[in-house]
């Protein structure tokens, strides 16, 4: 219940009503009321939360020191260890903060769905990620951290102004933020430290490489010929000169017949990266079976190396020959570098 605004300097007025309902119940087991002028995730501090259950709510109420990041990243290190205890535990905190901060914080793509609030959300990420991390080496300090980002090169148009390309170049560097937060260099109130970076993980597709503005993707079959599309191995050679870590491929994948195109490509990338003598750890083909678009379910992608086909009555997988086999020949021409 809320008194009706009439100007926009008013405040909230009137009490709002908190409840907990078990999904197998119909009446509530906890009511709360408060003032309207209360933020809603207060109420979290009313209730204890059970490890084993799992809370659906209003993005109003999120609040990370009442589900506790920190709390749920050990629980996971004991949990392995309780079946694997000899093992080391490679983690990633947070996938593609970079992707999610633009994504839910300047495209209203998905949580907190806002405009211009990139940096926030990124900002905060981090420092949820940094806690994590705090969190995981009093679990277990063998832990391992790999990060995993999107490796990008952004230009500006032909013919740009210095404004243009000053702000591609910010767009490029913005990348390495993440990183750079994590080991200290920026924003070192959040806690970032250098042994925070043990694997340097890049998801590299396709379409990693654009003009700023308009938005224009890069042809990577004409990078020959264009001498602004930037090789693999020189944006990892780029990346490895910041942080001298070891690093991997964590994603990367093509959709539809150019799947074999672009798994020789990246071996042809490799094997310059570890000619280099740059520890290049493995590469992670990402989706090895076919799967739907994010957003439209019924749009598959074919970039997998099994084109499953599901169906209501009848579901078939069905081996890619073609990416199976330069998958294959890539490793072998891998292990003899």
């Amino acid at each position: 219940m809320r008194r009706k605004k009439t100007q926009k300097w008013q405040s909230k007025g009137g009490i709002k009503m908190h409840t907990v309902i078990n999904v197998d119940e119909v009446v509530p087991n906890l009511v709360w009321f408060s003032p309207a002028t209360t933020h809603d995730h207060q109420y979290l501090q009313k209730i204890t939360c059970d490890d084993k259950t799992i809370y659906v709510f209003d993005k109003g109420f999120n609040d990370y020191k009442a589900f506790t990041f920190t709390k749920y990243r050990t629980s996971f290190v004991q949990f392995y260890k309780s079946i694997n205890n000899t093992s080391v535990l490679i983690i990633t905190p947070i996938n593609e903060v970079s992707f999610l901060s633009w994504l839910g914080g300047d495209v209203k793509g998905t949580s907190p769905f806002c405009t211009n609030q990139g940096w926030e959300v990124k900002y905060n990420l981090m420092r949820a990620y940094i806690k994590g991390i705090e969190a995981l080496k009093v679990a277990d300090s063998q832990v391992i951290i790999l990060t995993t980002e999107p490796l990008v090169n952004i230009i500006a148009k032909q013919n740009a102004t210095s404004n243009e390309i000053n702000t591609a170049q910010a767009l490029h560097q913005s990348q390495f933020e993440v990183t750079e937060i994590l080991c200290g260099r920026m924003c070192p109130e959040l806690g970032g430290k250098i042994e925070y970076l043990d694997i340097l993980g890049y998801n590299y597709y396709y379409n990693n490489q654009w003009i700023a503005d308009p938005h224009q993707c890069l042809n990577w079959k004409m990078s020959d010929l264009d001498n602004t599309y930037i090789p693999l191995h020189s944006l990892i050679f780029s990346a490895y000169t910041k942080y001298k870590r070891p690093i991997v491929i964590a994603e990367t994948s093509h959709p539809g017949v150019d799947r074999p195109l672009w798994i020789k490509m990246i071996e042809t990338e490799i094997q310059k990266i570890i000619e280099a003598q740059v520890p290049m750890w493995g590469v992670c083909w990402y989706p090895i079976l076919n799967r739907p678009d994010w957003d439209f379910l019924e749009n598959w992608h074919y970039s997998g190396i099994w084109d499953d086909v599901y169906t209501v009555n009848n579901s078939e997988r069905i081996l890619n020959t073609e990416s199976a086999k330069a998958i294959l020949n890539a490793q072998q021409a891998v292990r003899t570098t």
